[in-house]
């Protein structure tokens, strides 16, 4: 058999086995049978807590002598970041509608909106240099690592002139430790981590171009973007900010839970998996995920997913799912990562992907078996 084919079937058959464990933990209870997801469009519902607070352009934060003060280690300001480049990006696109809510960049705040409300943005464990409600602290490993997905996309929307500073510098607030891990400026992230500095000012510059000149007429050399193309190049952005500091973050990651740790690293791993599927992460999207599926606490040594009296069951599956997948890449060298990333060869196979990756989250594991059956059928006659 070729080895591509060998490949398909082991993704077919490891997929399987998580759709019958699904079938299995949920056949005893029909209200389960039935799941249906339904996410109210009320915008503070789907919003990050504390949204309305948060500065929405750059005048908004404290300036002195024509410099912009803007503190990355405080939650309101962080999320400023995010809400002004959800505002200056609105327009950019007509597939993000005319609320916004079709944004492809509504997951980076939704994200760190979920870490604030779990608690995941404070010190761990916890110590006296971050207790005020909005601290966010650089002893925390999910704080440390949204860092490169807040500030980079940020300056490099600045860099590629989408947020317009208006004549103001900038001054980020230093960390207190280890300000050595954190660049503050476009020169020395561009120094520090240039990819991703790279990737994201790529990403809006396109983007720019692409409204202000839409059909090339006006001697722009780039081709028509597609949304989907467009997707593509913000998870290359995205996946090149976590690739270039998850190592410098690891030994912070070492302060938690063994449980909380595999989830986390799981959970950065999984985004591999979201990228080659071109996952759309728009504000509906994203909160349906968050909201269904991912724990609404820090995970401790005594818990044993899928087993913890006090999470969901499709919490549960979802840190059982994150969890066994990243075990089974560490152990095979990111055998099935490398297949998926070779099965998203067709607009198709991103269309069954996504759908597959909702049925897995979602614990639909009828539509799991299904999805499985038409995406290996599609590798194995178009990839």
């Amino acid at each position: 058999m070729p080895y591509h084919l060998k490949g398909f079937c082991l993704i077919f058959i490891v997929l399987s086995a998580i759709a019958l464990f699904q079938l299995f933990i949920t056949v005893e209870n029909d209200t389960w049978k039935n799941l249906t997801v339904t996410v109210s469009t009320t915008a503070q519902t789907l919003l990050p807590p504390h949204w309305e607070d948060a500065p929405s352009k750059i005048e908004d934060y404290p300036i002195t002598e024509n410099i912009v003060h803007i503190d990355p280690w405080n939650y309101i300001h962080r999320l400023g970041l995010y809400k002004i480049i959800l505002k200056e990006t609105s327009e950019l696109r007509d597939e993000f509608g005319s609320d916004n809510k079709g944004n492809l960049l509504w997951g980076l705040p939704l994200q760190f909106g979920w870490q604030f409300e779990t608690g995941r943005l404070k010190s761990f464990p916890a110590t006296r240099n971050c207790q005020d409600e909005f601290c966010v602290s650089y002893n925390s490993w999910w704080a440390s690592m949204n860092y490169y997905l807040s500030v980079i996309p940020f300056l490099g929307a600045v860099n590629s002139g989408v947020i317009d500073i208006k004549g103001y510098q900038l001054q980020l607030t230093r960390s207190k430790e280890r300000p050595h891990e954190y660049c503050t400026c476009i020169s020395s992230c561009y120094s520090y981590v240039p990819y991703a500095m790279a990737k994201w000012s790529k990403f809006f510059e396109v983007m720019e171009n692409q409204y202000n000149d839409p059909h090339g007429k006006f001697g722009s050399t780039q081709q028509i973007i597609t949304f989907d193309s467009l997707l593509g190049l913000m998870w290359q952005a995205h996946t090149s900010s976590l690739h270039s500091v998850i190592d410098e973050f690891y030994p912070v990651l070492q302060n938690y839970s063994s449980q909380e740790k595999m989830f986390g690293i799981g959970w950065g791993h999984l985004v591999d998996y979201m990228a080659a599927s071109h996952f759309n992460t728009n504000l509906t999207n994203t909160y349906m995920f968050q909201q269904q599926g991912l724990p609404k606490r820090l995970l401790s040594n005594e818990d044993s997913p899928p087993f913890i009296s006090d999470m969901t069951k499709i919490e549960n599956v979802v840190i059982f799912t994150i969890q066994k997948i990243y075990s089974i890449d560490l152990h095979t060298g990111d055998a099935i990562l490398r297949i998926w990333q070779r099965m998203m060869c067709s607009d198709e196979a991103y269309t069954i992907a996504n759908e597959l990756m909702s049925a897995v989250l979602l614990l639909q594991p009828v539509t799991i078996m299904v999805d499985i059956f038409k995406i290996t059928k599609q590798a194995i006659f178009m990839c």
